[in-house]
């Protein structure tokens, strides 16, 4: 059975890289270095996966109004694997 699930991926940082590592960190548990750390990565960095949608549109939005660009996008899982169609014609 395929499920699909969205991610969170954090697209930049923003003007206010420690506010967005704030609210990283209250949403995650990780210490602040730690947040920093990974917010620090953008851009395009993973930050949530296989969440329901409205998960990740309220995690997204807290990001946002800290001033961090993110996006949420739709993924297929099979399974624990992300699977992809190869590019190309169909029949």
């Amino acid at each position: 059975m395929t499920d699909v699930a969205v991610q969170v991926v954090l697209l930049d940082d923003g003007p206010s890289l420690l506010e967005v590592a704030k609210v990283f960190r209250l949403m995650t548990g990780l210490g602040l270095w730690h947040a920093k750390q990974t917010v620090t990565a953008a851009p395009l960095v993973l930050l949530f996966e296989r969440l329901k949608e409205a998960a990740a549109r309220e995690r997204a939005g807290y990001l946002r109004a800290a001033g961090a660009s993110a996006t949420v996008a739709a993924v297929d899982y099979k399974g624990s694997r992300l699977t992809s169609s190869p590019p190309g014609p169909r029949a």
